[in-house]
């Protein structure tokens, strides 16, 4: 007889991959927003990482792991798939999920730049926990390969991100504004046959940098 209940025992234990529905579970994540400075309109985001740990004593399977907006800027890289909504993804105990964030921004046709904002939602055992995302976007003229029209003047509206290359030609003036600023991609150049006339002042500063706020 006493076998026999040790026996039972045994057989309703968990191991660490049976899926438990047990209520009470939850996960717990690397941070609580998954945050990006600022991103440029039409250009794709660096990566971001989310860890999700399951601390519990038996494997779960969540849900569903989604972006709040459907229509999110934001897109999703779990186990080499990506999307906006995955459900029933299996997390063993005491094992963690790697959850890529990716962005691409449509222009805006704005100037000043904009918030960008979303949750990451998961339903795990009938419970509901989020993790934030929160971005700056910033809308920008671009010169790819561009030969300047001669006197061009750039202003202190939307950034200038130069790809490849810019070039003011002989005999030319490229008039650079106060406030304007300039931003170069990976390997880019401005080449300079002609002049260029900075009107940068201590106060509004022409600002020259790389187009990578967050690498």
């Amino acid at each position: 007889m006493l076998l026999s209940i040790v026996l039972a025992a045994g057989s309703c234990s968990l191991t660490n991959e049976d899926i438990s529905t047990d209520p009470s579970f939850q996960l717990r994540f690397s941070a609580d927003t998954v945050f990006f400075d600022t991103i440029f309109s039409e250009i794709p985001s660096i990566t971001r990482r989310l860890r999700v740990y399951n601390d519990n004593n038996a494997a779960v399977s969540i849900a569903s792991i989604a972006l709040a907006d459907p229509n999110s800027t934001y897109e999703l890289t779990i186990n080499g798939r990506q999307g906006k909504r995955f459900s029933n993804t299996k997390l063993l105990s005491n094992d963690s999920l790697l959850i890529l964030v990716d962005a691409l921004i449509e222009d805006r046709d704005n100037t000043l730049p904009y918030v960008i904002e979303d949750r990451l939602e998961f339903s795990t055992n009938g419970n509901n926990q989020e993790v934030s995302i929160f971005s700056w976007g910033q809308d920008v003229n671009y010169l790819r390969d561009s030969v300047l029209t001669c006197n061009t003047t750039w202003t202190a509206g939307k950034p200038y991100v130069i790809f490849n290359s810019a070039l003011v030609d002989s005999l030319c003036t490229l008039t650079i504004e106060p406030g304007t600023r300039i931003y170069s991609h990976i390997g880019s150049q401005l080449f300079v046959k002609g002049t260029i006339q900075a009107n940068g002042s201590r106060e509004d500063r022409i600002i020259f940098s790389n187009d990578r706020f967050d690498g």
